[in-house]
């Protein structure tokens, strides 16, 4: 049986005072944006609660925010907003690039959700009030000026997500198989990656290196990314599998 951390107990504490003001004072509540081990929590917690929803101010978002409404509001609107960011020379930023500047505003990470990157334009999700403080604060990403425009979040047009496809064989779907395929590198480095709790499935910490992965789960290993099993192309003749990874760009 899975074992919380206190970290999640805090979480859930918090997730059920959110049901608890709603009732109270008849109006929607609201956590900061979760990231997805958070989110993964708080989804088993509140399963069967009908009033909540988690959205991050698009379809597919990876950072979402928790809200509990009042039984009597459909509309279910969230205090979400979107920054358009560009600039008009040099190469293109990264995530990390605007995430930095951002946060040495002084914000919580809580109050940022996705920042997704497209060429020399970014896209920056938060709370209203993060978003419109950072609209007239942020002047600059490291030495470029850049120019921000304040709107709303489902006026964006998300471009579509980009992955490096390629195959590997595996002699069997347990974690350290695929992630020692994956990584090419040995099997027992992917189980001290594993041991050394660098490894996720799912947004969860994965302690068993024999664990059998499914397909579309998506794996997580710090310091290479995130990937996911799309399919197999076949069985060789030792009955290894040909596996079709896709890794996040």
């Amino acid at each position: 049986m899975y074992k919380q951390t206190e970290d999640e107990k805090l979480l859930l504490a918090r997730i059920d005072d959110l049901y608890t003001l709603c009732d109270k004072h008849a109006k929607a509540k609201f956590s900061p944006f979760l990231n997805g081990a958070m989110q993964r929590t708080v989804s088993e917690h509140t399963t069967g609660r009908e009033n909540s929803v988690m959205f991050g101010g698009y379809d597919g978002s990876e950072r979402k925010v928790f809200g509990v409404f009042p039984e009597w509001d459909m509309e279910r609107t969230f205090p979400i907003a979107a920054l358009k960011i560009s600039h008009s020379f040099g190469e293109p930023m990264t995530h990390r690039d605007y995430l930095g500047s951002i946060m040495s505003l002084g914000l919580e990470r809580g109050k940022i959700g996705d920042i997704i990157v497209d060429g020399n334009t970014a896209y920056v999700f938060a709370k209203d009030d993060a978003a419109q403080y950072i609209a007239d604060n942020l002047k600059k990403i490291g030495n470029r000026g850049v120019k921000l425009e304040l709107c709303a979040a489902d006026n964006i047009v998300i471009p579509n997500r980009q992955f490096e496809e390629y195959s590997i064989i595996v002699s069997s779907m347990r974690i350290d198989a695929v992630i020692a395929a994956a990584m090419r590198i040995s099997r027992s480095s992917a189980a001290d990656y594993i041991k050394n709790g660098r490894v996720s499935i799912e947004h969860r910490v994965c302690e068993n290196a024999s664990h059998t992965v499914a397909f579309g789960e998506l794996i997580s290993v710090r310091g290479f990314g995130r990937f996911f099993i799309d399919g197999e192309n076949g069985i060789t003749r030792r009955g290894r599998r040909h596996t079709v990874i896709k890794k996040y760009i």
